[in-house]
């Protein structure tokens, strides 16, 4: 079954900058099991068991998570439906060492909805490689990460996606932190088609802080909009967001990135990176906003849509090297700051 929300009902995301085509992008869900399956380190899995943790298939309705997505219909209606995917619960004063990785094949060729939930106890810590691969054939994704860290409790999620035809897919994403609690949130992708992203975290607590960093290759007629936003809700919290991408051909890629602190959060440090860099025809905009109501704050941002340096690839021949090579060396090292965080 594939139900597809009235775009008149609900209210879309906020894009600042561009504008995406709100046919394209609808989102879905399925009640089918049989067009995903999922796998993970056994060994992994019962240490959380032990613990008092679990790594499970979500069953039922959660309309409750709905509610952080307080801007989002498209997340708050996907709450009220029956949810397919995953759930993680991590309990108080549990560190997980080694890094969980949990594998998604998308097998279906039918559009489907996933989400993904992680629960952090109290002084827990957490390392989530997520990998989702789409299978050939398969078209359409709509998914919803949600996470909630309590106290002293830190999250590093990475989600890395890889596809060999094109496909649309929407993300959409909320992570709440609460006092001292950090997420490290960092994204790759590798779909090629269309994507259009909402990724959030809040600050709620004095002491907690957020990290958003996203990475893509934009490939022929891929068409990318994502827009990442840190809110500070509580004094003394601390948020990065760092988005690069590099351009081939007809693509497209906008990024809005939004460093927002609300009034009382006093001593809050925000700063945000995006860049991009294009070649041959390929179009890209960087759209950076600071949305500061406090007076004792620190807050910056950097952006750019450049070709490579021409001097530093006259530098690379001149050292003998050809220009296929000299030019991805200049593309590694501008999507370095982003890759060594996949790793």
């Amino acid at each position: 079954m594939v139900k597809k929300w009235n775009n008149n009902q609900v209210q879309f995301p906020s894009y600042l900058g561009f504008n995406y085509d709100s046919e394209k992008f609808v989102w879905q869900f399925s009640q089918s099991n049989q067009s995903w399956s999922w796998k993970t380190n056994e060994q992994m899995v019962a240490k959380i068991n032990a613990a008092g943790g679990y790594v499970r298939e979500l069953k039922g309705e959660m309309g409750d998570k709905g509610k952080t997505f307080k801007t989002n219909g498209w997340a708050q209606n996907h709450f009220r439906t029956e949810l397919m995917g995953l759930e993680i619960l991590i309990p108080d004063n549990t560190e997980i060492d080694e890094q969980l990785e949990i594998n998604i094949d998308l097998c279906a060729t039918k559009p489907i909805a996933l989400t993904i939930l992680i629960h952090l106890g109290e002084n827990s810590h957490l390392n989530l490689k997520n990998k989702i691969h789409f299978n050939e054939g398969f078209s359409n994704l709509s998914l919803c990460v949600n996470g909630a860290l309590a106290t002293g409790s830190g999250l590093d999620y990475t989600l890395v996606e890889d596809s060999p035809n094109l496909v649309k897919q929407t993300l959409i994403g909320d992570i709440q932190c609460q006092r001292d609690a950090h997420c490290n949130w960092n994204l790759f992708p590798e779909v090629h088609g269309d994507l259009l992203g909402d990724l959030r975290i809040y600050l709620a607590k004095p002491g907690s802080g957020g990290e958003i960093n996203l990475g893509c290759y934009g490939q022929p007629n891929d068409w990318i909009g994502v827009q990442g936003m840190i809110e500070h809700g509580a004094p003394d919290t601390f948020s990065r967001i760092n988005m690069r991408s590099v351009l081939y051909k007809n693509s497209k890629v906008n990024f809005t990135s939004i460093g927002k602190i609300n009034h009382g959060a006093h001593g809050a440090n925000a700063d945000q990176e995006s860049r991009i860099m294009t070649i041959e025809e390929a179009k890209g905009s960087v759209n950076p906003a600071l949305i500061i109501d406090e007076n004792d704050v620190k807050a910056g941002h950097a952006a750019s849509v450049s070709q490579y340096d021409e001097d530093e690839l006259y530098y690379l021949l001149s050292r003998g090297l050809s220009t296929v090579v000299a030019k991805q060396i200049l593309i590694d090292n501008f999507m370095n700051p982003i890759l060594k965080k996949m790793n």
